[in-house]
């Protein structure tokens, strides 16, 4: 797990409560600067590596349980490597993708489309991509993140709980071979009716 930034500017900070079972923080965002940004993400490492790379592909969507207090509009993040930009002893050039949900203070569940993510202007334009380069590499996900949007209230403490995160996918090879096996009995239908006739 991570905070970012490590330092905010400002008065704007991050304080983690609790990330055993249930991921909880707490985040104050400094009204003066023009955009504030600061998450909590989950960063995939091993006892070797500080930075791998997962493949996401066989999975279609990520679910996870939220509530927020008070009401606020949040960022699902998905940090992934960029051939051309990603420096790994510099993971601010992870790309960014991500899309906005909102959250109360009542628990909610809500399901991200892991392939309708979009990277956003400034980071196209900080690196130097059109604006019609949005797409991004689920086989080279580096990580995760929540994040405040815009429209989450600034001077304002805020508190999110963070729970029961799901990948849900499919394996192809069930689907490969659930097409073959329709692909035999629809011959062997045929092969019955022409030797009917």
């Amino acid at each position: 797990t991570a905070l970012e930034p490590e330092q905010p500017k400002g008065k704007s900070h991050l304080l983690l409560k609790n990330e055993v079972g249930n991921i909880e923080y707490d985040f104050f965002l400094d009204p003066e600067p023009r955009f504030t940004y600061i998450h909590y993400s989950m960063a995939f490492i091993d006892a070797v590596q500080s930075s791998l790379q997962l493949d996401l592909t066989r999975y279609h969507t990520v679910t996870f349980r939220v509530m927020c207090d008070p009401k606020n509009v949040l960022l699902f993040v998905l940090f992934s490597f960029d051939d051309k930009v990603t420096d790994l002893k510099n993971l601010v050039t992870r790309r960014v993708s991500s899309t906005a949900f909102s959250c109360t203070q009542s628990w909610s569940r809500v399901a991200i489309e892991l392939d309708d993510l979009e990277t956003p202007q400034w980071w196209l334009s900080k690196y130097g991509f059109e604006y019609s380069e949005k797409g991004y590499a689920l086989d080279k996900t580096m990580g995760l993140a929540w994040a405040n949007s815009l429209q989450s209230p600034s001077n304002t403490l805020s508190n999110v709980k963070i729970t029961e995160i799901q990948l849900q996918g499919f394996e192809p090879r069930y689907i490969y071979g659930a097409s073959a096996l329709a692909v035999c009995v629809w011959v062997l239908f045929l092969w019955l009716n022409l030797e009917t006739f």
